[in-house]
């Protein structure tokens, strides 16, 4: 942060509000109408909810909302299988159970490809009970894999994070 007039202040506000990606927006409207589009940059937004109560949903609706943004999940509640299984049959209009049948049966499922393609922008670290060093140490790693630095961060149950 620096000390600034409030001609700089106009001028930054100005370079913000024509970025062609000021804002991220969640995909429903409860949340992206009184908030002028969803998310700005730098701004910070935690569900705190009991278990079982849609929490990962709301994420996995947002990045399904922002298939292109560089994105990174924390998931110390669900393994990378779990979240792959549950956004592949959001996008898909089907049921976790019918992707699993269908796999048990042999059959495949080629349309996993196209999620897996519309999504490469999205990783994943399941890591359980993450300490703050080894999650630094994933952002480092997630920035490599996606060549710049993920614009949106999901902790999904923050309880479990070491100091």
């Amino acid at each position: 942060m620096a000390v600034l007039n409030l001609a700089e202040g106009f001028s930054s506000y100005k370079e913000w509000a024509t970025d062609p990606h000021p804002r991220i927006g969640w995909g429903m409207d409860w949340f992206d109408r009184p908030t002028g589009g969803g998310l700005a940059k730098s701004e910070i937004a935690m569900i705190q909810a009991f278990s079982s109560v849609g929490k990962t949903t709301i994420a996995l609706n947002i990045i399904r909302n922002n298939p292109s943004i560089p994105c990174l999940i924390f998931s110390l509640e669900m393994s990378a299988r779990q979240l792959a299984g549950r956004i592949g049959a959001m996008e898909l209009a089907t049921t976790t159970q019918d992707i699993e049948a269908a796999l048990k049966a042999g059959r495949d499922v080629p349309d996993l490809q196209k999620v897996a393609d519309r999504f490469h922008s999205l990783v994943i670290d399941d890591t359980p009970s993450i300490s703050l060093k080894q999650a630094t140490q994933s952002f480092e790693e997630a920035t490599e894999r996606l060549g710049t630095p993920p614009r949106l961060v999901f902790w999904d149950y923050l309880e479990l994070i070491q100091g």
